[in-house]
């Protein structure tokens, strides 16, 4: 075969890869801006815990939007496009994090999160920030930028700093997600057994186990991912990278930002169908000192729509 041939075969192949991690780009933008807008114009939204959930969805849409857009020969461009990726994948994992802790201290700590709750929500958001872009600028400096598909993206020099720093920072968001994780779902359980025998009123702790469980799978399934694209096993099978990615990014989306009101609110958009929503304890504010302190936050208004 000629080289004219070749270089044919080769484009062919990589518009193959190409069409179908476009399109779900596509898909996925399109769900994050509908997703986006009920989050603007439904002001049960309009709280601290929920400000993680709309963070997640513009996080995603904007790494999404920038891995179709061809940037062409511009060098300072190229390397601009490659930061931004590889910052939002860190503010990402970050995210995810966060998420565990702050649950965790929303139901195990209460009194301690409600003290500090803009505090925490602040100081976990700056301290994302400042960790994103340290090992962003790190791994630029050092390793510059290499094209995948249509965007560029951090690159490879050969030595290993990359792989380590990578592995050891996922390795300790691991562990902190494994521990809050955990201990929520030895704890949420513990209630739930005590509300089936009838000692304590069944706050929902069946929903909220069953919800811990599965981020539980949904982090732990992102962490070892990054695992598996860190040491080219996906890439060795002959896997496309972009497609798992951005599978695992929207399914991360899907379990973080959909809920019931976004549910009913669908509903009443596109079915025209008015949802009545009857009264809930897990939407009351305590106001009794009588009740179990613990319950404060699965009790909680903001907390149950960002969770539910």
């Amino acid at each position: 075969m000629n080289n004219n041939g070749e270089n044919k075969l080769e484009n062919k192949d990589e518009i193959e890869i190409e069409i179908p991690t476009i399109i779900l780009n596509v898909v996925f933008i399109l769900v994050a801006i509908y997703i986006f807008i009920l989050y603007i114009k439904d002001k049960n939204f309009h709280t601290v815990p929920c400000y993680n959930m709309i963070i997640i969805t513009l996080l995603l849409f904007f790494d999404n939007v920038l891995r179709i857009i061809p940037i062409g020969s511009n060098n300072t461009m190229q390397y601009i496009q490659a930061f931004i990726l590889v910052f939002f994948d860190k503010v990402l994992l970050n995210i995810l994090t966060i998420q565990a802790i702050i649950y965790y201290l929303g139901v195990i700590k209460t009194k301690i999160y409600y003290a500090n709750e803009k505090v925490i929500y602040i100081s976990s958001f700056v301290i994302n920030l400042i960790i994103a872009i340290i090992l962003t600028s790190l791994y630029i400096i050092t390793n510059g930028k290499v094209k995948y598909g249509v965007y560029w993206y951090c690159g490879d020099n050969g030595t290993n700093l990359k792989k380590i720093i990578d592995s050891t920072f996922i390795g300790i968001l691991m562990a902190i997600n494994f521990f809050c994780i955990l201990i929520l779902l030895i704890y949420i359980s513990g209630k739930k057994r005590k509300a089936s025998r009838g000692e304590i009123e069944d706050l929902g702790y069946c929903h909220h186990f069953t919800r811990v469980l599965l981020m539980f799978f949904v982090n732990m399934i992102t962490f070892i991912e990054q695992y598996l694209i860190i040491y080219d096993v996906l890439y060795n099978y002959g896997i496309n990278i972009d497609l798992v990615y951005l599978s695992t990014c929207l399914i991360i989306d899907l379990f973080y930002t959909i809920n019931k009101t976004i549910y009913d609110e669908t509903c009443v958009i596109f079915c025209h169908k008015n949802i009545k929503k009857p009264k809930n304890i897990l939407m009351e504010e305590t106001t009794s000192s009588k009740e179990d302190d613990d319950d404060n936050m699965i009790r909680s208004e903001s907390w149950d729509i960002s969770m539910k």
